[in-house]
């Protein structure tokens, strides 16, 4: 997750350096999600949303807006990288589900990803 302030142009300048360091140091094809913080002070905004949708595009990452502070679309952020790498972890099972021979592979562990939420105070599991 890659996180930028929309009030900010210089935190939306340092997403590409960021993304940088994830491609030198992150194993290849890691999930990747933009997100634009801070939506609650509209009057304030720097960086549009179709700024941030477009470089998100352009590396191929996921992207959405939020605002910690008023607890919009946060919830959403973790679903979204969630169920990303879950995508992937399963496309990636089903790649190698079969050994050289043909033969069926056992399918690796799923990671499981607990959260709690503000208004809940229970731990939900994915």
């Amino acid at each position: 997750m890659i996180v930028y302030d929309v009030t900010d142009d210089e935190s939306f300048k340092a997403v590409e350096m960021w993304v940088e360091e994830i491609n030198k140091f992150a194993a290849s094809g890691v999930c990747k999600l933009f997100i634009g913080n801070k939506i609650d002070l509209g009057v304030d905004r720097k960086v549009s949303t179709e700024q941030g949708a477009a470089l998100a595009k352009h590396y191929g990452a996921k992207f959405v807006e939020t605002s910690a502070k008023d607890s919009i679309n946060v919830l959403q952020a973790f679903k979204m990288m969630t169920q990303e790498m879950y995508n992937r972890n399963n496309k990636k099972a089903s790649l190698q589900a079969t050994s050289s021979n043909g033969t069926p592979k056992p399918k690796g562990n799923i990671p499981i990803i607990l959260y709690r939420t503000r208004k809940e105070n229970n731990i939900k599991q994915y």
